[in-house]
C-alpha cells in the first residue's frame, strides 16, 4: 500500500505532462519551421550566388581569355579581379588541371561539375567549412580554353541565418514563458476535478466540484456533481428501504410467531391458521415491491415493451385483485369500444395495476365500489383506477409518490404496508414516458392514473 502511495506521489503531474507535451509540439513546430524557411534561404542564396557569380565569372573569363597562357599576366587579372570582391579565385586549364590561384585554396570541383560548367555556363558547389563557389567556363577564339572557379565573400546568408536562428530561439523562450500561466490554467481545473472524484470515492457526496465558466471542463463538473447527487439519493433511499423494510417485515413476522403459538394450543386453528396466511401474503407482496424496485433502480434496460391489448391486461389485473380480496360486485370494469392497443412491459403494468387496486381496496369503505377503466388521450391511453374512500388534502398529493411516504402513518394491515406501492407506480409510469396523476379531495374519493403509449399501426399489420 505505501509503495504503491509513493509511486503515485512520485509520478508527473497533469500541468508537467501537459507543459512538457505542448512545449516539445511548439519546439519541434518551430524546428519544422526554421528549416523550411533556413532551406527556402539557402536556395535563394544560391541561387543569388549562382547569378552573381556567373556575371562576375564572365567577366573574368573575358579578362583571362586573352592572357591565359601568360602567368603573370593571368595572375595580375586574378589578384584585379579578386581584391575589390573579396573573393578567393582560381583558374583552371581546358583539361581541369589547377593553373592559378588566388586567396584561400578552394575545393576542387568534380568532373560532374566541370561538365555542367561546360554545358550550362555555369555550376555552383558548396563545401563544409569553406562556403560556395561557381565555376564558369573561359573560352577563347569559341573554343573553351579554361575554368574560372571563384568564391565570393558573403557574409550575409551566415549572419541572416543566425538572426532568424536566434529569432526562434526568442520566440520559443517566449512561448515556454507564456504558456506556462496557460497550461496551469487547463490543468488546475482538472485536478481540482479529480481531487472531488477522489472524494466521492470516499464517500463524501457531499461535496460538490467548483463549476467554472461554460466550458467543457465546467460541464465535466456539472456531471460529476449531478453524478454525486444521483448516488448520494440512491444512497439515501437504499439506507431508507432497509430501516423500512426492516421493520415492515418485523411486524408480520411477529404476529406469525404469536399466531403459531395460539395454533399449538387450540384444537381448531383455523383462525390462526388465517392470519398466518394473511401475513405470508403481505410477506410476499412487500419482498415483491422491494425485488421491483430494486430491478428498476439498478437495471431500467431490464424493461421489455411489447404490444399489449388493453382488455387483456386490465381483465388479468381484475381478476388478481379478486383472488386478492376484492369483492367482484365491488370492482366495475369502464372501458370504452375503441381503445387502441398499447406498447408496454406487461409485467410491471400488472405490477402497477396490483399495487393500485390494494390500495383502493384498503381505503376504500365496505360498501362502496372501485372502478378500473382507460381512455384514450392523444397518442396515450390512460389507466385509472377510482376509489370512493376518504380522499386526500391538496398538501399531501405532491408527496404520495415518493418512497415510503404515507399520509397514515400507522402502517397497519389494513391501512398499507411501508409505502413502496406508490413509488413503483411512479416508476414503471416514467419507465413508459410520463409521470402518474393523482387526482383527490377529502370526502370524495382518489383516482390514480398513469398513462402508456398507443402501438403503431405497423406492429399490427405485421
Amino acid at each position: 500500500m505505501h509503495g504503491r502511495a509513493r509511486g503515485h506521489h512520485s509520478s508527473p503531474t497533469l500541468f508537467r505532462r501537459f507543459y512538457v507535451h505542448t512545449l516539445l509540439v511548439v519546439l519541434l513546430c518551430t524546428g519544422i519551421v526554421f528549416a523550411g524557411t533556413s532551406a527556402t534561404r539557402m536556395r535563394a542564396f544560391r541561387e543569388e550566388l549562382a547569378r552573381v557569380g556567373a556575371g562576375v565569372g564572365k567577366i573574368g573569363a573575358a579578362e583571362l581569355g586573352p592572357v591565359l597562357g601568360d602567368t603573370a599576366k593571368r595572375h595580375d587579372v586574378l589578384e584585379r579581379l579578386a581584391d575589390p570582391l573579396d573573393a578567393r579565385l582560381a583558374i583552371f586549364g581546358a583539361d581541369q588541371q589547377a593553373l592559378d590561384s588566388v586567396g584561400e585554396p578552394l575545393p576542387t570541383p568534380s568532373a560532374q561539375e566541370f561538365a555542367d560548367a561546360a554545358h550550362s555556363g555555369s555550376a555552383v558547389g558548396w563545401k563544409r567549412h569553406q562556403g560556395h563557389w561557381v565555376l564558369v567556363p573561359i573560352e577563347r577564339d569559341g573554343a573553351l580554353a579554361g575554368y574560372l572557379q571563384g568564391s565570393l565573400r558573403f557574409r550575409l546568408e551566415p549572419a541572416s541565418l543566425w538572426r532568424a536562428a536566434g529569432s526562434f530561439a526568442l520566440l520559443l523562450v517566449l512561448v515556454a514563458l507564456l504558456m506556462a500561466p496557460a497550461a496551469r490554467s487547463v490543468t488546475r481545473p482538472l485536478e481540482e476535478l479529480t481531487r472531488s472524484a477522489r472524494r466521492f470515492g470516499a464517500g463524501d457526496f457531499a461535496h460538490r466540484a467548483e463549476v467554472r465558466g461554460r466550458d467543457e471542463i465546467a460541464r465535466l463538473a456539472s456531471a460529476m456533481n449531478e453524478m454525486a447527487e444521483r448516488l448520494s439519493a440512491l444512497l439515501h433511499t437504499q439506507r431508507e428501504l432497509l430501516a423500512n423494510v426492516s421493520h415492515e417485515l418485523r411486524s408480520p413476522l411477529a404476529r406469525i410467531q404469536v399466531a403459531l403459538e395460539l395454533a399449538r394450543g387450540q384444537e381448531r386453528p383455523d383462525g390462526p391458521l388465517d392470519e398466518i396466511a394473511q401475513d405470508i401474503a403481505e410477506l410476499s407482496r412487500l419482498v415483491d415491491d422491494v425485488l421491483a424496485t430494486s430491478r428498476l433502480e439498478l437495471r431500467p434496460e431490464s424493461v421489455r415493451p411489447a404490444r399489449l391489448s388493453l382488455r387483456d391486461l386490465l381483465g388479468q389485473a381484475r381478476r388478481r385483485a379478486l383472488a386478492g380480496g376484492l369483492a367482484a360486485d365491488r370492482l366495475s370494469l369502464e372501458l370504452a369500444d375503441d381503445l387502441p392497443d398499447v406498447t408496454a412491459d406487461g409485467e410491471l403494468c400488472a405490477h402497477a395495476l396490483g399495487n393500485l387496486l390494494d390500495n383502493a381496496r384498503k381505503h376504500t369503505p365496505p360498501g362502496t365500489a372501485v372502478a378500473l377503466g382507460a381512455t384514450r388521450e392523444g397518442e396515450r391511453v390512460r389507466i385509472f383506477v377510482r376509489d370512493h374512500g376518504p380522499g386526500l388534502p391538496a398538501e399531501e398529493l405532491p408527496r404520495l409518490f415518493e418512497p415510503f411516504y404515507r399520509p397514515d402513518a400507522s402502517r397497519t394491515r389494513s391501512t398499507g404496508g411501508a409505502g413502496l406501492g406508490l413509488s413503483l407506480v411512479r416508476r414503471i409510469a416514467e419507465l413508459h414516458g410520463a409521470e402518474p396523476r393523482v387526482e383527490s379531495a377529502p370526502g370524495q374519493g382518489s383516482t390514480f392514473s398513469f398513462t402508456l403509449p398507443i402501438a403503431p399501426e405497423s406492429d399490427a399489420a405485421a
